[in-house]
């Protein structure tokens, strides 16, 4: 009988979690021990990591942080985490029956390590992670969001994917003198930032100080980039943090001088970038399309757009009244 256990994963162990995160599905740097790192550099986060494992081999997992808020504790994804959730090793040469066994039994040992140890709970599960049946027939809650993704072959493909709508952005940018280079000005970048933010009245998910670390800490370890749009007289206009992992790219973060914000920088720094990573990596992941503005601007160079699923339970008294008075005024 095989050996089955799900159990915490130790620093020590990062190097067995990073082997699955990368051959599974649902693997990106958002849970990747450099992603967990520099949550914890910049934060002072200590995210959870978590493995199914058959016979000393990892088959599944998920990673966490713990969030009090008014004195209720929360199993949430890490500040600025677009996907953490469950990841599944999927079986590659088996029928859709085994295969969906497979990852409902992986999905099941989960989610009971999960309510074991937590009551209140929140995942961001990624695109590929399709059926979340286990999750509907158990009484999770669920939400859709949506991302939008661009694909290609290689640069060639690049000009019949983009619309002519940001087309036009892009020539209004280059006739005014704009130029994009590469340059990782964190100071540039948090200035525009905070302007962007405080443009809209609202104020940012994360301090400066905080962001600061994490893109520093990203840097070190070579797994992002920044774009920024300067014109003739060297003002910013905008500025753009690409990431990656072995399957994709992301436009995980833009900003804009609000001055400039009608230049065409900010198409023209998509654009850039979409020549430079072609011939690395097929598949860009724009990070979110769930609100009107943002999505607008990020589908003009789209090719699909991608569901995926925030999954919630809360046992506690005071966040399922929440929810149920959010539920009465929302009808």
């Amino acid at each position: 009988m095989s050996n089955v256990i799900v159990r915490k994963i130790a620093e020590s162990e990062y190097c067995i979690w990073d082997k699955f995160v990368k051959e599974s599905p649902q693997g990106t740097i958002f849970h990747s021990s450099t992603w967990i790192e520099a949550i914890k550099f910049a934060f002072g986060l200590k995210s959870l990591v978590y493995g199914y494992f058959i016979d000393n081999i990892i088959h599944g997992g998920y990673i966490a942080t713990i969030e009090n808020h008014r004195f209720i504790k929360y199993l949430t994804p890490p500040p600025l985490t677009p996907y953490s959730g469950l990841l599944i090793h999927e079986m590659s040469d088996a029928t859709l029956s085994n295969k969906t066994s497979s990852n409902f039994k992986i999905t099941k040992e989960l989610l009971n390590n999960i309510l074991i140890n937590h009551e209140n709970i929140i995942l961001v599960n990624h695109y590929t992670l399709i059926d979340i049946r286990p999750f509907i027939w158990n009484g999770w809650d669920t939400n859709i969001k949506y991302t939008l993704i661009t694909n290609f072959k290689d640069e060639k493909d690049i000009d019949s994917i983009i619309d002519s709508s940001a087309k036009y952005e892009i020539r209004k940018a280059k006739k005014n003198g704009i130029n994009v280079n590469i340059e990782m000005n964190i100071n540039k970048f948090c200035e525009l930032y905070e302007k962007t933010y405080s443009r809209q009245k609202i104020n940012p998910p994360v301090n400066l100080n905080q962001l600061t670390n994490l893109i520093k800490y990203l840097h070190d370890k070579e797994v992002c980039t920044m774009y920024c749009a300067l014109d003739k007289n060297n003002n910013y206009h905008s500025c753009s943090l690409i990431l990656w992992d072995n399957k994709r790219s992301y436009y995980f973060m833009g900003a804009s001088d609000p001055n400039y914000r009608n230049s065409g920088a900010s198409s023209l720094i998509l654009f850039n970038a979409f020549k430079d990573l072609a011939n690395d990596l097929n598949e860009i992941d724009l990070v979110g399309a769930n609100k009107s503005s943002i999505s607008k601007f990020k589908q003009d160079f789209a090719t699909e757009i991608k569901p995926y699923y925030v999954i919630t339970k809360y046992n506690s008294k005071i966040p399922k009244l929440t929810k149920t008075i959010k539920h009465l005024f929302n009808k």
